[in-house]
C-alpha cells in the first residue's frame, strides 16, 4: 500500500533554489518519459521586507516566487 509520502531528501537539497528545482524536474521527466511539470512557488514578499516594485505598491498577499526574487534574496535586498 502506497501512502503518498513526499521524498524529503530532494526537497531539502533543492530548498528554494528555482534553478535546482527546474533541473530536477527536467531530469525526472526525461527519466520517466513524461511531460515536464514544475510546481509554482508562492511567497508574500512584503512580509520579508522585500523592496516594493513599481506597479505593485498596492499588492498584498502571495505572488509567484521567481528567479529574480531568489537572486534578490541572495544579494541581500531582503532578509528571510
Amino acid at each position: 500500500m502506497h501512502n503518498n509520502k513526499q521524498n524529503k531528501g530532494p526537497l531539502r537539497k533543492d530548498g528554494i533554489d528555482l534553478r535546482a528545482i527546474q533541473a530536477r524536474a527536467e531530469a525526472e521527466a526525461v527519466e520517466k518519459g513524461e511531460k515536464l511539470m514544475v510546481d509554482k512557488m508562492l511567497f508574500c514578499p512584503f512580509a520579508l521586507g522585500h523592496p516594493r516594485v513599481a506597479g505593485m505598491e498596492d499588492q498584498e498577499g502571495y505572488v509567484e516566487f521567481t528567479v529574480e526574487d531568489l537572486d534578490g534574496l541572495k544579494a541581500g535586498a531582503a532578509k528571510l
